[in-house]
């Protein structure tokens, strides 16, 4: 069993680092994270989280999709500085669901890294 060590730890150079154990999977499941949290959800990080959630996901329209992929570049590019993001694109198949498909490269390794979301929307009440 390999053992983990936290970012501020000093484990020997024999040791793996948590951002060399499986560093694609590690970085796409911080992606999901990421956006699937909103902004405040963290007691300790209030800032941590997409702006996503604070969209009205109610009819689809070109500006309703610049603003989520905005959100979703300025979460990244704050939380997830080692991602090289290369392209963030949105589907809107029907009125109750947009899936998000972002797609770069590990900035420590080089590998190839895709993650597909998809948020289910909410009503709205009128």
């Amino acid at each position: 069993m390999n053992e983990i060590h936290s970012q501020g730890s000093q484990p020997d150079s024999k040791t793996p680092c948590l951002w060399s154990v499986g560093e694609p999977r590690r970085l796409e499941d911080a992606i999901r994270t990421l956006l699937m949290t909103a902004p405040g959800e963290r007691v300790m990080r209030p800032n941590y989280g997409c702006r996503v959630h604070a969209m009205p996901f109610r009819s689809p329209s070109e500006e309703r999709g610049a603003l989520v992929k905005y959100y979703v570049r300025e979460s990244l590019r704050l939380h997830e500085p080692e991602l090289r993001l290369m392209n963030v694109e949105l589907s809107e198949q029907d009125q109750e669901s947009t899936t998000i498909h972002i797609q770069g490269r590990s900035g420590l390794d080089g590998q190839s890294v895709s993650v597909l979301l998809t948020f289910q929307h909410q009503p709205m009440d009128d």
